[in-house]
């Protein structure tokens, strides 16, 4: 059996081991402003950057309804693939994209993360009051580099409002009152 004063070195022994293990834990993961992929860090990535027959997000919105448009963004969400078309939220620094059903397939979808830059073209239209890029008409292009993911804004103010329109597919959140969405009056 181990005397007393070999047990105190086992201890400190066993909490410096304790002690580095932790150090090393928080250093692998840490935040890093520029990952071993080489994409510039979101803080310097200018969001509104298009290449050349790409239109401003003010020139999608003021664009016709069914006509051509082609639109470079930031995937901010997918919501779903099949049958070689891909439903996405998208967005630039000035604001949201819809694109409903474009050509793409499952290769492409897969390689679509969130933040991915692409360049998306197809025919605008609206189905319920939502502006989008029309079903199977548009085609998908990865735009290589820089990642970007779109702050998220709080949009509870907007409610019933007339201004809350133009939050429609842009990155945000929503708060509620507690006192009306609990089911029981003695929990309010």
């Amino acid at each position: 059996m181990r005397d007393e004063k070999e047990n105190k070195k086992m201890k400190k022994l066993l909490a410096m081991l304790l002690a580095l293990t932790l150090v090393f834990a928080f250093i692998s993961c840490g935040d890093t402003d520029n990952d071993d992929n080489g994409d510039t860090p979101a803080a310097q990535v200018d969001p509104n950057k298009k290449s050349e027959g790409s239109m401003t997000y003010e020139q999608y919105m003021a664009a016709e309804m069914e006509t051509n448009v082609v639109i470079e963004a930031f995937v901010q969400a997918k919501q779903g693939w099949w049958a070689n078309k891909a439903t996405l939220y998208l967005q630039d620094g000035n604001g949201g994209y819809f694109s409903y059903n474009t050509q793409c397939t499952e290769e492409l979808y897969n390689q679509l993360a969130i933040g991915t830059k692409v360049k998306i073209s197809g025919i605008k239209t609206a189905w319920k009051g939502e502006v989008e890029i029309k079903d199977g008409t548009g085609t998908i292009e990865i735009i290589p580099g820089d990642k970007w993911i779109a702050p998220v804004t709080d949009v509870t103010a907007f409610m019933g409002s007339d201004n809350y329109i133009d939050y429609q597919v842009t990155s945000y959140f929503q708060t509620y009152d507690l006192q009306y969405l609990l089911p029981c009056p003695f929990l309010r």
